[in-house]
Parts: C-alpha cells; sequence; structure tokens
C-alpha cells in the first residue's frame, strides 16, 4: 500500500514548497530592513505584519501537512508492523483528522488468545483507495500503531 518513492516524492514537493515560502519571505525581509534603515516606522510595522502572515499562511496551508504527512510515511514505511487476522465489519466513510492527517476508520472483529471476538478500530489513508472488502470477509491486516499498513490474505506469520 505505502512505497518508498511516495516518501521521496512528498520530500521533494515540500523542498518546492520550502522554496516557494522562502522567496516572498526573503523579499519582505528586505524591505523591512530597508524601511528599518530609512526608520521609516509605519512601513516597518507594515511590512513585518505581511512579512508574518505570509510566512504563516503559507507554512500552516502548503508546508505543515507535508511535514505531517511525511512524518507519518517514514513512520509506517520503517516502524515496526504487526499483522493480525481479522473479519471485516464497517467502514466509515466520514474522515477523521488524526495528527493533522485525514483518515477513515475500519472496524475489524478479531480474535484474542483465548478464541474470544473483539472489536478493532484502524485507520486507512484517506488518500489510499478504498479496498474492496465486503462485511464478514477474512483478511490480513499489517498495521503501525492504530494506522494500517497493508490488506491482504497473506500468512499473518511473517518469515
Amino acid at each position: 500500500m505505502y512505497q518508498e518513492h511516495e516518501l521521496k516524492d512528498i520530500r521533494a514537493q515540500l523542498q518546492k514548497r520550502w522554496i516557494l515560502l522562502i522567496i516572498p519571505c526573503v523579499i519582505l525581509l528586505a524591505a523591512q530592513i530597508m524601511f528599518v534603515i530609512q526608520r521609516n516606522q509605519l512601513a516597518t510595522i507594515v511590512s513585518g505584519i505581511i512579512l508574518l502572515s505570509v510566512f504563516l499562511f503559507v507554512f500552516e496551508l502548503l508546508i505543515l501537512p507535508l511535514i505531517r504527512y511525511t512524518r507519518f510515511l517514514d513512520e509506517i514505511l520503517h516502524g515496526p508492523a504487526h499483522d493480525v487476522e481479522g473479519t471485516y465489519a464497517t467502514l466509515d466513510h466520514e474522515e477523521s483528522v488524526i495528527d493533522g492527517i485525514p483518515f477513515r476508520s475500519m472496524h475489524f472483529t478479531c480474535l484474542d488468545d483465548q478464541q474470544e471476538p473483539y472489536d478493532r478500530l484502524f485507520y486507512l489513508d484517506s488518500t489510499k483507495p478504498i479496498p474492496g472488502l465486503h462485511e464478514g470477509d477474512k483478511t490480513i491486516i499489517t498495521y503501525h500503531d492504530r494506522f494500517i499498513v497493508r490488506l491482504g490474505n497473506e500468512s499473518p506469520t511473517r518469515e
């Protein structure tokens, strides 16, 4: 479901966005320095407000979501993953935002060590396609923390 090239693509996109943020901020900072040298108090205040506004706006809307998704992908790709066999129950089509990333909730029924059923909640990345599971389908869920890494029918034990 997740591959290393996705992480590289996101990092390249993040680098481009940082460059797009730095260019106007450097121009605004140069203008602010010029106004400070000229002792133009009003222009210094206005350019400072514009500089901070541009930085915060672009950072919050364009850069921070990519930073969060990069951390998530890095954890998914390089962190420990566990397998569990479960029976698919439901999928919530409404998105939940967890750690700044939108997910869909998937409910599975799994068996514990005493073969007693219990419900498990996992989160599926909303950018990934919804799996073609039907209620009652058994599948192997590979997960990291509470996030689905892969859904498949291979053996739950890794060799």
